[in-house]
Order: C-alpha cells, then structure tokens, then sequence
C-alpha cells in the first residue's frame, strides 16, 4: 500500500524524499486515508500497531545519536580538493555512509 502509483506517483518504487514536500519545500498534505501519518506501515482503525509511537520514537533517537556523532563534510580528492557531491547518485541509490 505504500507504494502504490495512484497515491504516491509513478516513481512510488524509488527512494524520494521530495515527493512529500510541496512547491515551497514545505511538508506537503498526507494522502487521502493515511491518517496525516503520510503512509500506513503501521496500519490504522482498532487493529493498529501498538508500538507505532515506540518504533518512531526509537528511529528518531538512533538517527539523532548517528547526526550527532558524525562529521558530515566532503569526501578529499588525493590532491586535498573536496570533490563535489553527486546529487543523481544520491538520489538513486541514498546516501551512503
């Protein structure tokens, strides 16, 4: 259900981001019958998951705890240069760390 090109578009199979965010950048209106959660990993109505808030909590301090203990900065070409940033290869396959 959550990948479904009605709802989220053609590219529903690909990792985009943008595709929740509206023409000024801003967090776009959650599709129709996903309760403003934006999708329906963790279901909706009497049957809904029970440690939705726990799962999201947890996933939002593990990221947290990653942010604060890396350094986030350019990859240095062998002659000291900072080599830019691939933004197609970002998009395509995340950011690897």
């Amino acid at each position: 259900m959550n990948r479904n090109p009605e709802i989220y578009g053609p590219d529903a199979d690909h990792f985009n981001p943008a595709r929740f965010l509206d023409g000024n950048g801003q967090m776009a209106p959650a599709p129709p019958d996903t309760k403003e959660e934006g999708h329906v990993t963790y279901g909706y109505g009497r049957r809904s998951c029970l440690g939705r808030h726990v799962g999201n909590d947890s996933l939002f301090i593990n990221i947290a705890v990653m942010l604060w203990s890396m350094n986030i900065e350019c990859a240095i070409d062998d002659e000291g240069n900072p080599t830019p940033v691939d933004m197609v290869e970002c998009v395509e396959n995340g950011i690897i760390v």
